[in-house]
């Protein structure tokens, strides 16, 4: 857009004040800058300007159109696509403002009940307070893209590398000891966590010492646990397809059963809070 917007206006304006400040204008000593412009152009040559204002308009008009027009098409193709039909939030409902009374799976399944939808739903979750399951899951996943880093400069183009590489540890960058990188991310027990003795038992630490062990375990463990902690106002409800989630929510758009919102359950990966890793451990 912004190339053929140069094009219009390079091509057609600054040869048309070049020969109005060269040609026309009588006024002495210009510098070869100020000819390319409009500062000194008058008269009915302005209306150039004018016309080129309404063109380059139309030109951004045009080039919105057809790209909106192409976005669209490319996301109903991706709507239809078998990734997204195959999904599990594709076909899960999200109920908000739940009511105290009813925060509990037998709750969330209640109020479905008392909708008079017509597809019953496959599974519930209330959604429950994590706790440090977020810090332990982004812990968990730092350590593996710190060790993929590593593998990926140690087997360059599927070759292994001369030297294994290494990472120096304290001194603040200067000085410290150097150690293998790999066995580093791989062995080297992670820091303590609020909490984490409670989900990873002492002896599996001291014994195994390996980081990533550690951060799956206490996750895994965590998730065992979200049934005992407390309930929130919102949660979940899965269809048994697609089109059932998208009729239901259709639905039940402008209700308000027992004074909850019902919406389809967003992607996991855009739900921008702690009940994210709720949500992944149910879709699991």
């Amino acid at each position: 857009m912004f190339t053929a917007i140069s094009a219009l206006c390079c091509g057609i304006l600054i040869p048309i004040n070049i020969y109005y400040n060269t040609k026309v204008s009588k006024k002495p000593s210009q510098n070869i800058l100020l000819l390319l412009t409009i500062r000194d152009v008058r008269g009915d040559w302005l209306w150039a300007h004018v016309a080129m204002t309404y063109l380059v308009t139309f030109v951004v008009f045009a080039f919105v159109y057809v790209n909106w027009g192409a976005m669209v098409r490319m996301r109903g193709v991706w709507f239809r696509s078998s990734e997204y039909m195959d999904s599990f939030y594709a076909r899960t409902l999200m109920i908000q403002g739940v009511p105290k009374k009813f925060q509990s799976d037998e709750g969330i399944r209640a109020i479905f009940q008392s909708m008079q939808i017509p597809y019953p739903t496959t599974s519930v979750h209330v959604g429950r307070r994590v706790g440090n399951l977020p810090d332990l899951t982004e812990k968990h996943n730092d350590i593996v893209r710190e060790l993929e880093h590593v593998l990926v400069a140690y087997l360059k183009d599927g070759k292994v590398g001369k030297k294994r590489p290494t990472v120096r540890l304290g001194g603040g960058g200067c000085g410290g000891k150097k150690v293998d990188a790999i066995d580093y991310h791989t062995y080297v027990p992670i820091p303590s966590f609020q909490g984490l003795s409670s989900c990873v038992d002492t002896q599996f630490v001291s014994s195994s010492r390996k980081r990533l062990q550690v951060t799956e375990k206490a996750v895994e463990d965590y998730r065992r646990q979200i049934d005992d902690r407390k309930p929130e106002n919102y949660g979940f409800a899965s269809m048994a397809a697609v089109p059932y989630a998208h009729i239901v929510a259709n639905i039940l758009k402008d209700k308000k059963p027992k004074g909850t919102e019902v919406i389809l359950a967003p992607n996991p990966k855009d739900i921008v809070s702690r009940s994210r890793l709720l949500y992944h451990s149910t879709s699991r």
